[in-house]
């Protein structure tokens, strides 16, 4: 959760991530769990990749 923090004290890139969690809660809402979860872990990743290389 302090990685979720730091990004969004940090960067205005982080209040872009808490929209996309916004928007897949209620992907899972209206399509079904496995594809947001899918979908959140793509993001996950994406955060992660973002973090190393900068």
């Amino acid at each position: 959760m302090s990685l979720f923090r730091n990004l969004l004290a940090r960067w205005p890139f982080g209040l872009f991530v808490a929209g996309c969690g916004a928007i897949l809660v209620g992907m899972a809402l209206l399509i079904g769990a496995p594809v947001a979860l899918l979908a959140f872990g793509i993001i996950l990743v994406t955060v992660a990749v973002v973090e190393v290389l900068t």
